[in-house]
């Protein structure tokens, strides 16, 4: 048996669709199966559709997809040129379509288009063209003298019109054509380019390809280069016919459908690897039914005699569980480099990127769903309250709060705030407490997430988020839910609040928190109280985080770092929440009905820390 030899021949004129994709993956994995060679063809005879770009995506296409040629334009194994154009400079094609001429099997044909337009017909609607070889009964006299004149002329095949023409194509079997339904094809056109049909048989006869693999559209074709073999006394190549590509609608493929061709699949988030294996089954199979692939297993395995007769289905769903697979066996380093862009175009804080690309690493089928993934991480979503319902850990809203409000003073006493480390505290709150690990675990993952969905558990986003991004969400629910409303929610008031945030956020900027903060009895009374009361006459509830606040000042005058008058020092550091609020004095308000408020959070900042107090408000 000869040396395989197969050839992947595309026309320079877009991006490569994914029926070219397969046909040079096919190609390929023949020729190597048997350790045969794979050539690069470049078929260019189509001037008028050349695409000099669409040179450079054949190139990329095949180097990203692993399928490395043996021969090319840029690799010659002896049987170059290999780019059509260049072949049709040297003469090559006139050269042999003269041969034919010569066995009466090809003629001259100088039929105008207004000749040729009166032979169109109409037959089912649809408009046809057959030639009636007026010119093969022209002269040899008659033929010189046209040319002699520089009369324009095409060369055209003199097929039989009577009889059979049978073929054997490897997986349709033998297919025999009436010959009364050739047409007289055209070997060279008027501006001297061959056409693709005549082209193909002299070039895979001249590099002695052996297996010829295309689309079952070519069927019909087929007879054609049956004859010119025959004519020539050439041997025919083995034909591999492969099925169509449809759709989930089992239509054709379009550029609509968005997956067309390969970069279309890439841009989409695909990787190459992901797409070589899946476009590998669009019409074969493994006997054993396996899926997944390495390229060097294809080769192994492939075998085109379980390629199917019956059209293969484009399976979107399919694609992305395959890809996932990809993504999931991908090494770390590999996946963030080509995650992070994504990761980027969402986060913008300050936090480990790659801790959140290990999250996601097996969680998404294609890169863009990383987007909506993390987009918490930056800034939580507004949420309903329903999220803390789940039947499958028995929790909902009104079970959720007691939960989140024993379990914060907890956190905020946690120092170590890696995942195994807040994991643990965790489960050490639900043993303690009597509670499964997923009642106490789906409410923190709700509350720091707002989100139904996320790439891991609360322990592990807890860890990426840390105390500081705490303090922030804390900050800015009481400006935007308490503040911001209860002064009237106007776009000033709200521009007013990012810029408080904006200015907070800066790294540039020297804060001196203590003296900036309402640090004072007096400050608290004046700035502070009137927006908590205004807030409650106006939506008949006390707001959370500024009543919090209030139990922060007199925590604050607890320690060593206040300043005030003395009566006020003294008083402040030894008496309770209620003496203290009952000081109508100092507030020039009644404030008995906030106490039990302010003494729950003093409970919990003397307990248990302020990020307690924070997480508290926050998971309201």
């Amino acid at each position: 048996m000869s040396k395989i030899r197969t050839r992947f021949a595309p026309s320079p004129t877009g991006r490569m669709h994914v029926g070219n994709l397969r046909t040079a993956l096919y190609t390929y994995l023949i020729a190597k199966h048997e350790g045969g060679d794979f050539v690069l063809r470049i078929e260019d005879t189509d001037q008028g559709r050349y695409c000099e770009e669409a040179l450079g995506i054949i190139y990329r296409t095949l180097e990203a997809t692993g399928l490395k040629h043996d021969e090319g334009p840029d690799k010659d194994g002896g049987f170059g040129p290999y780019v059509q154009s260049e072949r049709v400079a040297s003469g090559l094609y006139m050269d042999y379509a003269k041969k034919l001429i010569e066995k009466g099997e090809a003629y001259y044909c100088f039929c105008d288009q207004e000749r040729l337009d009166s032979l169109k017909q109409n037959v089912g609607g649809k408009e046809i063209s057959v030639y009636d070889k007026h010119c093969l009964h022209l002269s040899k006299e008659e033929v010189e003298a046209n040319l002699a004149a520089g009369k324009p002329f095409v060369i055209r095949a003199n097929m039989p019109n009577e009889g059979e023409t049978t073929f054997h194509d490897e997986i349709y079997g033998d297919i025999t054509q009436p010959n009364e339904e050739l047409d007289d094809m055209i070997l060279i056109k008027s501006d001297g380019y061959p056409t693709y049909n005549f082209a193909n048989v002299v070039d895979d006869h001249l590099m002695q390809i052996t297996h010829v693999v295309r689309g079952n559209e070519y069927l019909s074709s087929a007879p054609k280069y049956t004859h010119l073999y025959k004519a020539f006394g050439w041997e025919e190549p083995k034909y591999i016919h492969c099925p169509l590509i449809t759709n989930e609608e089992h239509q054709k493929l379009s550029k609509r459908s968005g997956h067309s061709s390969y970069e279309d699949l890439i841009e989409q988030g695909f990787v190459p690897e992901a797409v070589v294996n899946f476009v590998a089954l669009l019409g074969w199979s493994s006997p054993d039914n396996r899926e997944i692939f390495s390229l060097e297993e294809l080769v192994e395995a492939f075998d085109y005699k379980h390629i199917s007769k019956s059209p293969a289905v484009f399976d979107m769903v399919k694609l992305k569980w395959m890809n996932g697979e990809y993504l999931k066996a991908m090494d770390f380093d590999t996946f963030y480099e080509m995650a992070e862009p994504y990761i980027k175009e969402v986060i913008k804080k300050d936090m480990d990127l790659k801790k959140i690309a290990a999250l996601v690493k097996t969680r998404i089928e294609v890169f863009p769903e990383i987007r909506e993934m993390i987009d918490f991480f930056e800034e939580v979503p507004e949420y309903d309250v329903d999220m803390y319902t789940n039947k499958k850990n028995k929790t909902n809203a009104e079970k959720s709060l007691p939960v989140l409000q024993e379990l914060l003073p907890v956190i905020e006493a946690q120092e170590d705030f890696t995942n195994d480390a807040l994991y643990q505290m965790l489960r050490g709150f639900a043993d303690e407490k009597g509670y499964k690990p997923g009642f106490v675990m789906w409410p923190v993952r709700t509350a720091v997430s707002g989100k139904r969905m996320t790439p891991g558990g609360a322990t592990e986003i807890m860890e990426i988020i840390g105390k500081d991004e705490t303090v922030s969400r804390y900050l800015k629910h009481c400006i935007f839910e308490e503040i911001v409303p209860t002064l009237g929610n106007t776009q000033t008031d709200i521009d007013f609040g990012k810029a408080v945030l904006e200015r907070f956020a800066n790294p540039f900027i020297r804060h001196m928190l203590l003296s900036i903060a309402l640090n004072s009895v007096s400050k608290f009374q004046v700035r502070v109280l009137p927006t908590i009361l205004e807030h409650k006459e106006k939506f008949g509830n006390y707001p959370e985080g500024l009543v919090m606040s209030m139990a922060a000042l007199i925590a604050f005058y607890r320690t060593d770092k206040a300043n005030d008058g003395a009566e006020i020092m003294e008083f402040m550091k030894t008496a309770s929440v209620e003496d203290i609020m009952k000081r109508e004095d100092y507030w020039h308000a009644d404030l008995t009905e906030m106490i039990p408020m302010v003494q729950k959070y003093y409970d919990v900042i003397e307990k248990d820390g302020m990020k307690a107090a924070y997480d508290l408000v926050l998971n309201k």
